[in-house]
């Protein structure tokens, strides 16, 4: 039986809370769990707590401008932790606020990402539920990618040993950072982590764009065909009243020969 590591001694809940969010894939905010999400439905959100565009787009209420809110409070609060702890104009001072502007900044990238994606997909005729599926898919793809260096790293935390815990967080969340500026370098959309899960949607959802032509075909046939039958019924219909014109004239015609006839008798 493997002997279970004795748990580390902290000091604070705000401590035990950060070395618990190294385990986590997926910002709580989205998804509310630390796990990630193992099968979502087709068509169905990758955000748990966002499930519709609608949930996340409604102004002040929706889940964007509360991000947008929250983000806030974490710069505020955060830099004033930094400037409480660590000696003003320090190397780690300045490497810590870089670090959490760089962060802030990227967070906010990545909701300018989904808003521009789901707008991207809405206009391709995929519809508001597919677009949602997705634009979280994809943002999804984008915070496992950059926390792929941090849920590792709790692994090599032990006890009593303040000093390796320090340098395993340190370089994890510098590791992560990294990661944010190759795709921030690469906006966004044209990272290979975007890239390759759009080239699998679109395989597997090709037969859309040839729906929407052919749609787009039938109308066109279907528009012609009830011009066509809209001037034969007119036609038919000149040419009934020339046929009655006739039948008139040609009664008409008999009718004055007879009384002709008739005088031309007497």
């Amino acid at each position: 039986m493997n002997r279970k590591e004795p748990p580390l001694k902290l000091n604070t809940n705000n401590q035990a809370v950060t070395l618990t969010s190294f385990k986590t894939r997926i910002p709580k905010f989205f998804c509310g769990e630390s796990r990630s999400i193992a099968v979502v439905k087709e068509g169905e959100s990758y955000f748990k707590m966002i499930k519709s565009w609608e949930d996340w787009n409604t102004p002040h209420d929706g889940f964007r401008d509360q991000l947008k809110r929250e983000l806030s409070l974490f710069d505020v609060g955060h830099n004033a932790t930094i400037s409480a702890e660590l000696e003003l104009l320090s190397v780690f001072h300045s490497l810590v606020s870089k670090s959490l502007l760089d962060s802030i900044t990227w967070a906010n990238k990545l909701v300018k990402f989904i808003n521009d994606t789901f707008r991207e997909y809405s206009r391709a005729m995929y519809g508001s539920k597919k677009a949602w599926h997705v634009t979280t898919k994809l943002a999804v793809s984008l915070t496992e990618y950059i926390s792929s260096s941090r849920t590792v790293v709790h692994n090599s935390f032990r006890v009593g040993n303040h000093m390796s815990v320090s340098k395993a967080v340190t370089f994890s969340f510098l590791r992560s950072l990294d990661l944010m500026i190759e795709i921030e370098k690469l906006e966004f959309r044209n990272s290979p982590v975007i890239t390759s899960k759009l080239t699998k949607f679109l395989a597997m959802n090709s037969n859309y764009e040839s729906v929407r032509k052919k749609k787009e075909e039938v109308k066109t046939l279907t528009d012609g065909i009830s011009k066509a039958m809209k001037k034969a019924a007119s036609a038919f219909k000149s040419v009934g009243t020339v046929g009655n014109t006739l039948d008139r004239e040609q009664k008409e015609t008999i009718a004055l020969a007879k009384r002709v006839k008739s005088l031309e008798s007497k």
